[in-house]
Parts: C-alpha cells; sequence; structure tokens
C-alpha cells in the first residue's frame, strides 16, 4: 500500500535524523528507505539514501548495487547505471533474470548491442523456455550481421516449438533465404501456411516463390507466385510470371500474365510490359 509505504518512509527519515542509532540499525534503516523511496517513485531521495548506505558499508552484497543501478535507470541515467548493474551480475554466481533484464535494457539504450546480444545469450540459458529471449536475441544478431548466428538461434527455437507467430516464422524463412537455403526457406513458409501459423497473403507466396528462384526451381516458383500475383496490389509478381513463362517458350499464359499486370501496373511499369508482351505476340 502506498499510503503504508509513504508513512514508513517518514518515520525512517525522522529516526535516521535523530541520529541516535548504533551504526548497524542506521545502514538497514537507509537500505529500507532507498527501498521505500524507489517504490514510491522518488528516485532523488532513493539515489541519496542508497549512495550514504554505499558509503558506510564494508561488504555490499550484489542486491545492493542491483536496487542503485535500477534507480539510476528509473531516472534515465543509464551510463551511471552500467557499473552498478554489471557489478550486481559479476558478483552472483547466478544472477536473477529481473538483473540481467535491466543490463539489457541498459546496453540497449546506450546502442551497446554485442553486449545487448551477450546478455541476452545469458537469459537464453536462465529461461530456455521463454520464447521472447530466443526472438529478441536473433534479432540483435540479425542487426549486428551475424546472420548464421541469427538463423541459429531461431532454428533452435523453433525446433523446441516455441515459434509460433506470423513475423517469427517469416523472420525465420527470410534468414534461411539470406544464408543461401532456398528449399528449407521454401519449405518452412509452406509449412507455416499450412498450419495457419503464416497468413496466405501476397508477401507470404512471394517468400516462397523467391526462395524457388533463389533454388533454380522456376517450375516450383510458379505456383506460389501466381497466388502472389494474384494477391498483391502491385504489378510485380505478374511482371515476373510472365517473364517465367516467356523464358520457357509458354506464350499463352505469359500474354495471360502480362495483360493481369498491366491492369495492375504504375505508369512507369507500363513500357516494360508492353515491351514483353510484344515478345510473347511474336512468339
Amino acid at each position: 500500500d502506498k499510503g503504508m509505504s509513504k508513512k514508513a518512509a517518514e518515520e525512517f527519515q525522522l529516526a535516521l535524523d535523530q541520529k541516535a542509532l548504533d551504526p548497524a540499525a542506521e545502514q538497514v534503516m537507509k537500505y529500507s528507505l532507498a527501498q521505500i523511496y524507489t517504490q514510491l517513485g522518488q528516485y532523488d531521495r532513493a539515489l541519496a539514501q542508497i549512495d550514504t548506505w554505499f558509503q558506510s558499508e564494508a561488504d555490499p552484497k550484489p542486491e545492493a548495487y542491483y536496487l542503485k543501478a535500477m534507480i539510476l535507470a528509473q531516472q534515465e541515467k543509464f551510463a551511471d547505471a552500467l557499473v552498478p548493474a554489471k557489478t550486481a551480475v559479476a558478483m552472483s554466481e547466478a544472477p536473477r533474470e529481473s538483473w540481467l533484464q535491466l543490463l539489457v535494457a541498459i546496453y540497449s539504450q546506450q546502442h551497446d548491442y554485442a553486449n545487448v546480444a551477450a546478455t541476452l545469450q545469458r537469459l537464453v540459458a536462465l529461461q530456455p523456455g521463454n520464447k521472447k529471449y530466443w526472438v529478441q536475441l536473433s534479432a540483435v544478431q540479425n542487426f549486428l550481421q551475424r546472420d548464421s548466428e541469427a538463423l541459429a538461434t531461431l532454428r533452435i527455437a523453433a525446433i523446441a516449438n516455441l515459434l509460433s507467430d506470423d513475423a517469427e516464422l517469416r523472420q525465420l524463412a527470410r534468414l534461411m533465404f539470406v544464408r543461401e537455403l532456398p528449399y528449407q526457406c521454401a519449405g518452412s513458409v509452406q509449412k507455416g501456411i499450412d498450419s495457419g501459423q503464416i497468413a496466405p497473403n501476397a508477401d507470404a507466396y512471394r517468400l516462397m516463390s523467391n526462395c524457388y528462384l533463389a533454388a533454380r526451381e522456376n517450375e516450383k516458383a510458379l505456383g506460389p507466385l501466381a497466388k502472389a500475383a494474384e494477391l498483391a496490389p502491385d504489378a510485380e509478381p505478374y511482371m515476373l510470371l510472365g517473364q517465367i513463362h516467356l523464358q520457357q517458350e509458354r506464350y499463352a499464359p505469359a500474354l495471360d500474365a502480362l495483360e493481369k499486370a498491366l491492369a495492375k501496373a504504375k505508369p512507369e511499369q507500363r513500357a516494360p510490359i508492353h515491351l514483353l508482351s510484344g515478345v510473347a505476340q511474336l512468339g
């Protein structure tokens, strides 16, 4: 209860102001006050108390460093919060999840993404069943252009059946595509669509067709590309479909695709579509 905490803070402060407590009791009182002020959102007072506590404390525990780091983070003093947060984690053989979470938040605010990744790896080890940490770790690894690590992280999460959201499964497929695993990419999208976890929209079918095209499986790309073309608001998939049919000298389906492309084309796309249509007509 906030009212009771406020009252307790007032009483503790009066007790300290009397300067009649023995040093051990005074230390306990200062630490308790720092915690109460933190709960009340009075971070300036909380910081003043924890700082005076540290001045008189011979053997500070990791919990105290975490408390100081949390107070400083709440004040958005992230550079100052880093050392106590790191100290709390370093002093503990088994750092608490909340301590590592705070460290991730501080590193993120400082744009130190290499250390964000390193700390998220510790969170993954600590809580392997928590999907959030796997997804965040993969995203940071991807940002750091560690594509193979990002893919490995998401694949482990997928094997553990932790991935279920459309965006996560698409990201897994995209990373497979980037890492030149086109068959796995196409299969992953197909599986997601079949299970209802990936929405069967233009982007999903476009991704699948791109995977098959990367695998040089143009025939297998035709089905998903045709679905992408049908669902897409733009002319691009129909243009690509027309080009693939042209390459295989299938002129009638090429003309059909290019005619549909023309219906969705932007002004600047119309000339190349007409050119392709002319080539198909000659065939």
